[in-house]
C-alpha cells in the first residue's frame, strides 16, 4: 500500500574463528581429534614380562618385534610408529614404524637405524604407542573464551574445519585450528560442565632439538630442511541451516584434503627424481619437546609435485622447494598422527 520494503529478519547466525598455536605436547589432542573425524587410541603401555620381548636384527633399516607372550601387541597396528625403550643397545631404542603384522607376537618394523638382536631380562623392554587416523566420525567442542571474571563469550557445536602446521627456521612448531560454531553467547559466568585443566608443563616445539626430521619411506631425507607446512582442510565442511530457526541444525563435515610444502637444500637428486616419477611413498615428520615426548606426522601416500629448484645468485645456496600432496593409502587413511611419550 505505501510501497515500502519490509524490515530485515535474522535468517541465519554462526560464529567463525582461529586458534593459533605453538605446539606442545598433549595440549591440542582434542582439536585434532575433531578435524580427523576419530577418536584417538587408548595409550598402548606394553612391558615386558620376564624377558618376552625381542628385538631381531633384518637389514639395516628393518628389524623384528616380537614377544612369547600370546595377544602383546594386539592392539599395535600396521602403519602406526610406536617407541621402543629400555634396551641396552642404545640403536634399538627409538620410534619405528610398523610395516607389517604376522599376528599379535610378531611385528616387523621399520627402523631408523640398523638394529642390534637383543632380548631385554625382566621387564626392562618397553613399548608406547597411542595413534589417529582421519575417519568418519562427526566430534564437536564447546568452547568459551574468558574476558574477564564476569565475561565470558561462549561458543556451543564447535567443529574444526581445518588445520594447519608449520615449521621453519627461527619460529616455533606452530599454526592455526579454524572454527566453524553454531552461535557466540554472552554470559557472566562459566558454564562449561568440565573444570579448567592445569597447562601441560612440557616446552613448545622448536625447530633445533623438537625437530627430528622427515622421512620418506621411514629413511631419513637427507639434505637439510629450511620449513615445511600441512594443511588438513575438511573441504566442504560447512553449515546446515533450515526453516524454522536461525540457528544451525547441523554441519557437513567435509572431505579430508592434506596439502603442504618442503623447502630443502638442494643436495642430490634422490628427492627430485621421486618427484619426476611422480612415485608415492610414505612422508614423515617428527617433533618433540624438551622432555622428548613426540608427535609423528605420517602422510602413508604422500606425493611430491611442483618442484622449483632455485639458485638466488652467486655465492647463494641451491634451494628445492616441492609441494604435498597427501592422497588415501589402499584401504584408507590420508593422515595418521602418532602420539609417543618419552618414558
Amino acid at each position: 500500500t505505501a510501497r515500502e520494503v519490509s524490515a530485515a529478519v535474522t535468517t541465519q547466525e554462526s560464529a567463525s574463528g582461529s586458534i593459533n598455536y605453538a605446539l606442545s605436547y598433549g595440549t591440542f589432542d582434542d582439536f585434532i581429534s575433531v578435524v580427523l573425524g576419530s577418536d584417538w587410541q587408548a595409550p598402548q603401555t606394553i612391558a615386558g614380562v620376564a624377558g618376552d620381548i625381542t628385538l631381531t636384527n633384518v637389514s639395516a633399516t628393518a628389524a623384528a618385534l616380537s614377544s612369547t607372550t600370546a595377544g602383546k601387541f594386539t592392539n599395535l597396528n600396521v602403519g602406526q610408529w610406536v617407541r621402543i625403550l629400555g634396551f641396552s643397545n642404545t640403536a634399538n631404542n627409538g620410534f619405528v614404524r610398523i610395516t607389517a603384522k604376522a599376528d599379535a607376537q610378531h611385528l616387523t618394523v621399520a627402523t631408523l637405524a640398523a638394529a642390534v638382536t637383543e632380548t631385554p631380562a625382566a621387564a626392562a623392554a618397553q613399548v608406547r604407542a597411542q595413534t589417529i587416523m582421519n575417519g568418519t566420525q562427526f566430534k564437536s567442542l564447546f568452547i568459551q573464551q574468558r574476558l574477564a571474571s564476569d565475561l565470558w563469550l561462549r561458543y556451543p557445536g564447535c567443529y574444526v574445519s581445518a588445520w594447519t602446521l608449520a615449521g621453519g627456521i627461527g619460529q616455533f612448531m606452530n599454526g592455526a585450528f579454524s572454527i566453524l560454531a553454531q552461535q557466540e553467547m554472552n554470559q557472566t559466568a562459566d558454564v562449561s560442565t568440565g573444570g579448567i585443566l592445569a597447562a601441560p608443563s612440557g616446552k613448545v616445539m622448536d625447530p633445533v632439538g623438537g625437530f627430528g626430521g622427515v622421512l620418506w619411506n621411514e629413511v631419513p631425507v637427507l639434505a637439510t630442511v629450511d620449513s615445511f607446512n600441512l594443511s588438513f582442510s575438511n573441504t566442504g565442511a560447512a553449515q546446515e541451516f533450515g526453516m524454522g530457526s536461525s540457528l544451525a541444525a547441523g554441519v557437513l563435515a567435509g572431505s579430508m584434503e592434506v596439502t603442504g610444502s618442503i623447502k630443502m637444500y638442494f643436495r642430490d637428486f634422490t628427492i627430485y627424481s621421486r618427484f619426476k616419477a611422480e612415485t608415492s611413498g610414505s612422508l614423515a615428520f617428527i617433533m618433540k619437546d624438551n622432555a622428548s615426548n613426540a608427535y609423528i606426522i605420517t602422510l602413508p601416500s604422500a606425493l611430491l609435485l611442483n618442484a622449483q629448484i632455485a639458485a638466488g645468485g652467486p655465492g647463494q645456496p641451491v634451494w628445492a622447494t616441492f609441494q604435498i600432496e597427501g592422497n588415501p593409502q589402499a584401504g584408507g587413511g590420508t593422515v595418521i598422527v602418532d602420539k609417543l611419550p618419552a618414558i
